[in-house]
């Protein structure tokens, strides 16, 4: 045959989630279904989805457990009568999303709780730089009353730092940023509390957005 216009440049074979719906019709499509589903993940593994939530076969499944994640002083967070905080700081991406906390008159603890089921493994990150003082810096993971896991290599330049997984104790377990020195303050931005329960990687996924 001859002719024909131009065709669309995507292979006969190619990786699962290669490709987005949006790119091959040219429109984002919408998707609903009344009840949870399984589907079998990046590792083989049966994950379970939310009501509306869609499938992709061979996929790793993220969901974020920090309630309003975006909104760092929403006052869904916890924090203790020593901690101060500011928002409107400067995060990583030139915007003003970020959240300074201040230990102001002893140590300080910020984060969110009742947001992971007891018993599964939990994997938690943030964005965070120092602003002032030498003091520790640790993630609480809310274990046992408040175990804590020291985060090392903290500087005045953002990074992301992630904690060794470890298992929820139970459902009002506290997940967030612990300091030990009154005075200290760091910046932090975009906190992911995730479910790695059966997962052989443990990385931290990308940040989901809540709230």
């Amino acid at each position: 045959g001859g002719g024909g216009g131009p065709v669309s440049p995507v292979p006969l074979f190619y990786w699962k989630g290669q490709y987005s719906l949006a790119a091959t019709t040219g429109t984002d499509p919408t998707f609903t279904r009344a009840t949870a589903a399984t589907f079998e993940d990046f590792e083989g593994v049966i994950r379970t989805v939310e009501s509306s939530e869609p499938r992709f076969q061979g996929a790793r499944r993220v969901e974020n457990f920090a309630v309003n994640s975006g909104d760092l002083t929403n006052g869904t967070w916890y924090k203790n009568t020593n901690t101060t905080i500011t928002g409107g700081q400067t995060d990583p991406d030139g915007g003003t999303t970020a959240l300074r906390i201040t230990a102001d008159g002893g140590t300080a603890l910020y984060g969110d709780s009742n947001v992971i089921p007891a018993g599964i493994s939990v994997q938690q990150s943030w964005w965070i730089k120092r602003v002032t003082g030498t003091g520790q810096i640790q993630f609480y993971t809310g274990l046992n009353g408040g175990q804590r896991q020291t985060i090392f290599g903290v500087t005045t330049s953002w990074q992301r730092f992630a904690q060794t997984p470890t298992a929820a104790s139970s459902a009002g377990n506290i997940f967030g940023i612990y300091l030990g020195v009154n005075g200290d303050e760091v910046d932090v931005w975009h906190p992911m509390i995730e479910n790695v329960t059966g997962q052989t990687n443990q990385n931290p996924s990308e940040y989901v957005s809540t709230g």
